[in-house]
Order: structure tokens, then C-alpha cells, then sequence
């Protein structure tokens, strides 16, 4: 029965488009950011080759 249900639900529904932004393996779009003190910016592809620890997070 939840078998069923879950198939019509999923054929009622256009495909779920591929998401967008950065896959494993791919690079980053090269994006321009300020510096912690804010004065000067740097750009992504300045660190090309560096290590680099990106951390994003959000607070809701």
C-alpha cells in the first residue's frame, strides 16, 4: 500500500531538477571576499594549489 503511494506520488511530480552549485570533485566558482579586517579582498583563485579550509555555517 505505502509502495503504491509513493509511486503515485512520484509519477504526479515533474523530475527533481539536478542541484545546483558544486559537485565532489569539481572546482569552485572563483568569488571575490574581504579580508577579516576588512581593508583589501582576496579571490579564490589567489589560493589556487594552497590548502584552504572553508568554513560555512549558518545560525537560524
Amino acid at each position: 500500500m505505502l509502495l503504491a503511494l509513493f509511486a503515485v506520488l512520484t509519477l504526479q511530480h515533474p523530475a527533481i531538477p539536478a542541484p545546483v552549485g558544486t559537485q565532489v570533485g569539481e572546482p569552485l566558482q572563483d568569488v571575490m571576499l574581504p579580508t577579516i579586517d576588512g581593508k583589501n579582498t582576496i579571490r579564490l583563485s589567489e589560493l589556487r594549489g594552497k590548502p584552504l579550509l572553508l568554513l560555512q555555517f549558518a545560525s537560524w
